[in-house]
């Protein structure tokens, strides 16, 4: 017996169905993603007075430490996240430099770094996020640039913040996701810091917006194709029809992507991202680069970091989690990291 598919109005079948538990929250997410200039300041100022967009309330044994830093353009404060200082090793901690998610025009440091405070808890982890420029008052390659001004600072103060930089984790959620494999990139063509591990969560990597799943999105509450279209006029104008984007802002489309390090990379099944994570831990494979794909089935974007208590949220999580125990237990640890600490302390 045949069955007729429904397709919308660009000749795309639906998602396929949501997972049940996240289903039923979907009503009640809010979240206004912008399309306009007057819906990104709305979105700033409901954000600016939100719990996820300040710092998380139950740090409990995490010691949480705020820097102020010279970027290219001007101060980048910085979160640095830990457990107690006192009982550290720089030989053995991993260090983890988390890119907050947001659309490249919102959001602040604190946006889902409970993300990377799981591996704070878990393995001991040094975590530092930074308040990168957002545009479109501050375009590409502004964002990118204070990442890794952010970056370096943290590679050059390693011991200070007691962490070993042979084993530094770049990550980063949905826009900082895309950062993330941006920042990787940019790392290892100015061969000034060297990337361990990239853990890449719903990342976004292409302005294209031309795969069947951004076409295939129509569910409200999520970030949407015209969202998705907005953010990336924000962070690249009309630049983004170019052919010749920077491969640090749209990570796309590298044409290269060898000597790049492990990867972890997950995204939900019912998103817009999907497709083009699928084409990068591709062309991570073709290029010999170890990679990890997880799609996740009836999971819209940014489900784990927005509704993390689902039992599919608690599932991938578990699984992001367990990677990186994973790569950190199996990584071989180098000779402690010299001290290049400004003035010796930070």
């Amino acid at each position: 017996m045949s069955t007729t598919t429904t397709r919308n109005q660009h000749g795309y079948a639906a998602f396929p169905a949501l997972d049940p538990g996240l289903e039923a929250l979907l009503s009640t997410f809010e979240f206004n993603a912008p399309e306009n200039l007057e819906a990104l300041q709305a979105e700033r100022e409901r954000l600016s007075k939100s719990s996820a967009n300040n710092l998380p309330s139950d740090l409990n044994c995490i010691l949480h430490k705020e820097h102020v830093i010279q970027g290219p353009l001007g101060d980048i404060k910085l979160s640095v996240f830990s457990r107690d200082s006192s009982s550290a090793t720089s030989t053995t901690t991993p260090g983890v430099f988390f890119i907050h998610p947001g659309g490249m025009c919102v959001g602040s440091r604190f946006l889902s770094c409970d993300v990377a405070l799981d591996w704070v808890r878990d393995i001991g982890a040094v975590c530092v996020t930074a308040e990168y420029r957002l545009a479109p008052e501050f375009p590409d390659p502004a964002p990118i640039e204070d990442c890794y001004a952010a970056l370096k600072w943290m590679v050059q103060n390693a011991t200070a913040l007691h962490f070993n930089s042979s084993s530094l984790i770049v990550a980063g959620g949905s826009a900082g996701g895309g950062l993330a494999a941006g920042l990787t990139l940019l790392c290892r063509d100015r061969k000034e810091i060297s990337v361990a591990a990239q853990v890449l969560v719903c990342p976004m990597l292409d302005p294209d917006n031309k795969t069947a799943s951004s076409f295939q999105q129509v569910l409200p509450g999520m970030w949407s194709r015209n969202a998705n279209r907005y953010g990336w006029d924000c962070l690249l104008g009309e630049g983004r029809y170019k052919q010749d984007v920077s491969i640090y802002a749209a990570p796309s489309r590298a044409k290269n992507v060898t000597g790049l390090p492990p990867t972890f990379i997950d995204v939900g099944e019912c998103e817009i991202f999907r497709d083009e994570c699928v084409a990068y831990a591709s062309k991570l494979w073709t290029a010999g680069v170890s990679t990890e794909l997880h799609v996740w089935p009836g999971a819209f974007h940014g489900f784990d970091m927005v509704v993390p208590n689902t039992s599919i949220s608690v599932i991938a999580r578990r699984t992001r989690n367990a990677w990186v125990n994973r790569w950190f237990q199996n990584l071989k640890i180098v000779a402690p990291a010299s001290s290049n600490a400004i003035n010796g302390e930070v």
